[in-house]
């Protein structure tokens, strides 16, 4: 597959679709290109395609190709997050494509986060969420490479998913959770998921922030502490240095779409 020509012109939905064991299915000329991937764990997919089986669980995402008509089994009941997207005409795909998952905690937030942007109209929530796919393609691509690298560090990233909002998280924490040592750590994890530690930390809780001032009627302060910041001024500050606006802004203009 090409991917240097995959280019996402819209992200038309964010579906969370719930299986049945034993249930069958036949979908004819898929209408766009599709990312699914497993919030159950134990539960299964098996799609058949020209003669071919993909396996989607908790540790396998599946590209899904538009235009292309194949059978499904549901094997178990479970929960099947679906990111539906157009892409320019100059890529084309007609094959399926398995992809190994590590850190499913980070699908489910990027997943909800989408969901909560699909309803905003305005040109910056597009490309949030053109932005948000592409994070999420190019996480589940790297995840084809340096698998070795990843299984090493997947402990400490289930407890930084885990535990991102925790003020007492240090890195000689998630070191010893990988049973290697700081520098090691801090090395190996920039190199494999392209950013600190640190930052990585800050993604998420910025995340769950965004997520929270849109979806609830807590207060900034309490959103701060929610979320692992230290004061309500430090929270805001780096909120508007991520976002571009304050807390308050970026609630008011949530409220004002809904």
């Amino acid at each position: 597959m090409d991917w240097k020509r995959l280019v996402i012109t819209e992200v038309t939905g964010a579906n969370l679709v719930h299986t049945e064991a034993g249930k069958r299915n036949v979908i004819r000329c898929r209408a766009h290109y599709g990312i699914s991937f497993c919030m159950t764990p134990g539960a299964k997919i098996v799609y058949e395609h020209n003669g071919k089986e993909y396996v989607s669980d908790a540790e396998h995402a599946i590209f899904h190709p538009k235009g292309q008509s194949y059978r499904l089994s549901d094997l178990s009941e479970g929960d099947f997050p679906v990111i539906n997207f157009e892409c320019d005409p100059g890529f084309v795909c007609d094959s399926f494509e398995v992809f190994p998952v590590t850190g499913s905690a980070y699908y489910a937030r990027s997943f909800a986060r989408l969901q909560n942007l699909i309803v905003l109209p305005q040109p910056e929530h597009r490309f949030e969420r053109i932005g948000l796919v592409y994070e999420i393609l190019s996480r589940l691509c790297a995840g084809q490479d340096g698998m070795e690298e990843k299984t090493l560090l997947s402990p400490a990233l289930a407890c930084l998913e885990e535990n991102f909002a925790d003020r007492t998280l240090t890195v000689e924490t998630l070191a010893a959770q990988a049973h290697i040592s700081v520098t090691y750590f801090r090395r190996l994890f920039r190199q494999t998921y392209g950013m600190s530690p640190k930052q990585y930390i800050i993604n998420a809780r910025m995340s769950r922030a965004r997520d929270l001032l849109s979806g609830s009627y807590y207060s900034v302060a309490a959103i701060a502490a929610d979320c692992g910041f230290g004061s309500e001024s430090h929270f805001s500050r780096l909120f508007r240095e991520y976002n571009g606006c304050s807390p308050s802004e970026y609630r008011s203009r949530s409220e004002q779409l809904l």
